[in-house]
């Protein structure tokens, strides 16, 4: 006696919608690893089995963490704002801030109100700057180069307008 093997034919797929509600609520509740047998007059015709993953269940809250209450969110309107367009760490933001005053606080752009009063920016083309001053409408737009410490490990860089003396360019008067 001659076995032949079927070739296997491609997975045929039914949208659930098509399926009646009770039955779409078995498989729905099946686990990882769980199927659903179909039978016709007691005869196992077919499985489903789960493709999930994943326990559904529910999420729990960490524990909150050790540390000091938030600071109250800052009054805008009776502080100068200004906003920053290049990369910082939050220690050189807050190294400017105090550098200007108690009357400052200094965010990054993706932070501070379009209401803001000064934005620093760097060195950049028209159109980067003309984007940059329709996000800050009302905003005084300041054109500067700020090094940060933490961002560069420690060292000094170099900014555009501090190497390009060294590159033997000709300085603007």
């Amino acid at each position: 006696m001659v076995t032949r093997k079927r070739a296997p034919r491609a997975a045929q797929r039914i949208d659930v919608a098509r399926v009646p509600d009770d039955v779409v609520a078995l498989i729905d509740a099946l686990e990882p690893g769980e199927s659903l047998v179909l039978t016709r007059d007691g005869a196992s015709i077919a499985t489903i089995s789960s493709t999930v993953d994943v326990v559904q269940g529910a999420v729990v809250d960490r524990a909150e963490p050790d540390e000091p209450d938030e600071p109250a969110p800052v009054d805008h309107d009776a502080v100068t704002v200004v906003a920053t367009a290049m990369e910082l760490s939050n220690a050189a933001r807050v190294a400017l801030s105090a550098q200007l005053g108690a009357d400052y606080v200094v965010l990054d752009l993706h932070a501070a109100p379009a209401t803001a009063d000064v934005l620093l920016v760097p060195a950049g083309s028209p159109q980067l700057i003309a984007g940059l001053r329709s996000m800050f409408p009302k905003a005084r737009v300041v054109v500067t180069e700020i090094e940060d410490p933490e961002l560069t490990g420690g060292g000094a860089t170099g900014t555009p307008l501090q190497i390009a003396p060294a590159a033997e360019a000709d300085e603007s008067e």
